[in-house]
């Protein structure tokens, strides 16, 4: 049968019973933004040394997480955004862009950090800088999403997006400042205000402890300079893994042969 081909329409209580079975806590999801940042570098083949990822905490009076933030300094078009970051189910979603073919991402279908988004915070958004244009697309009250008024391919200073996206305080690497001085790279800083109570990641201190050993995360932390910022501090202080301690009698490594034949 020829049919004029249409592409399908998904209705948003699909997203709801999928989003629903995410279980996340903060620390999970946290992870999941850590790798949406992680592949930003890796389809900009930017070697591991020079990814540098900020996470920030910010806490009300009372000790309770009122937002959480994820920071990279590579940014994202406005075509990146329609290409990739608002597709849900995309295969190919985590190498759209990618300057190599073959390249070998962390992200699966680009689903993880925008559930995370949508599920778990009241809103959320990504700001993000690229060529000298800022755009703000995330998600409302009602977990719709869409570009923010006035800033979808909104050209800017670096200086006003800085300010914009709450960065233009903190004193970020010499590499990363020359770069974007330059306009060599640009920024994305991914915000979730007002995030919903989870068990063990309600603060911030419960929320780092639970990062720093989940397993996602931790080998992420182990290879790359991420890095942990509290409320209105300006210098980022380097996340470090715990080292496991090997058992007493196994300090050294166990190395069987395997023969070339079995009888």
């Amino acid at each position: 049968m020829g049919i004029k081909v249409q592409p399908f329409v998904i209705d948003e209580a699909v997203l709801d019973l999928i989003g629903n079975e995410f279980k996340f806590d903060h620390a999970k999801g946290l992870a999941e933004w850590l790798k949406n940042s992680c592949d930003a570098y890796l389809r900009e083949k930017t070697p591991d040394d020079e990814q540098f990822i900020i996470v920030r905490l910010v806490e009300s009076g009372l000790g309770q997480l009122t937002r959480i933030e994820c920071i990279d300094f590579v940014g994202m078009t406005k075509k990146q955004i329609d290409d990739a970051f608002k597709r849900f189910f995309d295969p190919q979603a985590a190498k759209k862009g990618a300057k190599e073919a073959q390249i070998k991402t962390l992200g699966g279908h680009g689903n993880g950090g925008k559930f995370y988004m949508r599920q778990m915070f009241r809103t959320s958004r990504a700001i993000t800088y690229r060529d000298g244009k800022m755009n703000i697309f995330g998600f409302n009250a009602k977990r719709q999403y869409g570009f923010e008024e006035g800033f979808e391919d909104r050209k800017m200073s670096l200086r006003e997006a800085m300010e914009n996206a709450g960065i233009d305080q903190t004193n970020l690497p010499v590499l990363v400042a020359k770069a974007l001085a330059a306009g060599e790279t640009g920024f994305t800083v991914v915000v979730g205000e007002h995030p919903q109570k989870a068990k063990g990641t309600a603060s911030r201190n419960a929320l780092v402890d639970k990062l720093i050993l989940h397993p996602q995360a931790r080998r992420l932390i182990e290879r790359k300079p991420i890095s942990l910022l509290f409320n209105a501090e300006k210098d980022p202080v380097r996340l470090t893994a715990p080292k496991l301690s090997p058992k007493e009698g196994f300090e050294s490594s166990v190395v069987i042969e395997i023969p070339e034949g079995l009888e």
